[in-house]
Parts: structure tokens; C-alpha cells; sequence
């Protein structure tokens, strides 16, 4: 019977990488229900471009599996597709800390500044408040 599981991150580079695992166990081994992304290291917008971003290039990778003969993979995350939630943007108590001079702007080194700003503009499309606006259909 598969564990299920809640995931909460602040995925950079760790945690994406450790996002990957689980989601590629098999469907018997893990259930992953929920993953919930909080301020850590990184920005919670940041945090939501990353698992985003995750999340459509797990897609595209399966995708080319599929179309060149090959096992797809992701098990678990073919199976049961995660709910992803957003949630505390600051810390709850302490001073705010990023860990930008380590991990970049993004948490993952940076790697969204290489990507055309029309194409990602977090501010309107992936902020916190606007996902929850649109959620609550406001």
C-alpha cells in the first residue's frame, strides 16, 4: 500500500531535486497528495515559479518519452496528480532571510533570468495573490 504524503517546501535546487524522487517512485511506493510551498530560502512567488515550472517540464519530458518509445517514468505523479497550495509568504515570527547570495534570486541559481521576461511575468501571472484571486473567482 503506498505512504501517502504532504510535501511542504520552499523548492529550490534541494527541494526540486527531492520534488523529482518522489514523484518518480512508483504508484505502490508513494502517493504524494499535496505539496505546499512556503517562504524559506526564497520568495514564495518564486517558489510557485519553480514548481510550475517543475511541473511543465515533467510534462514535456514525458511527453518526448511517450513519442521515442521509452518508459515514461513518474510514476506516482501519472497516478495521482499532487494539489499544489501556496502558503505563508513571510516567516512567522523572526526576521525575513533569503538565501539569495547562495542559491540565486530564484533558488535554482538563476536559472529564470535566461528565460524571456514575456514569457514569465510572475507579477501578473504566478503571484500568490492573484492565484488565490482566481481561485476564489474574484
Amino acid at each position: 500500500m503506498a505512504k501517502k504524503i504532504i510535501i511542504d517546501t520552499d523548492p529550490g535546487i534541494d527541494d526540486i531535486l527531492a520534488l523529482l524522487l518522489a514523484l518518480s517512485a512508483t504508484p505502490e511506493e508513494v502517493e504524494v497528495l499535496l505539496i505546499s510551498l512556503t517562504f524559506g530560502n526564497i520568495e514564495v512567488q518564486n517558489c510557485l515559479r519553480n514548481a510550475v515550472s517543475m511541473f511543465h517540464i515533467l510534462e514535456r519530458e514525458m511527453q518526448w518519452r511517450r513519442e521515442n518509445g521509452r518508459p515514461e517514468g513518474f510514476g506516482s505523479l501519472r497516478a495521482c496528480r499532487p494539489i499544489l497550495a501556496v502558503g505563508a509568504a513571510d516567516p512567522l515570527a523572526n526576521q525575513k532571510m533569503l538565501a539569495d547570495y547562495f542559491h540565486g534570486i530564484d533558488g535554482l541559481g538563476g536559472i529564470h533570468a535566461t528565460v524571456c521576461e514575456a514569457l514569465y511575468n510572475t507579477e501578473i501571472l504566478l503571484s500568490p495573490r492573484t492565484k488565490w484571486n482566481m481561485l476564489n473567482f474574484k
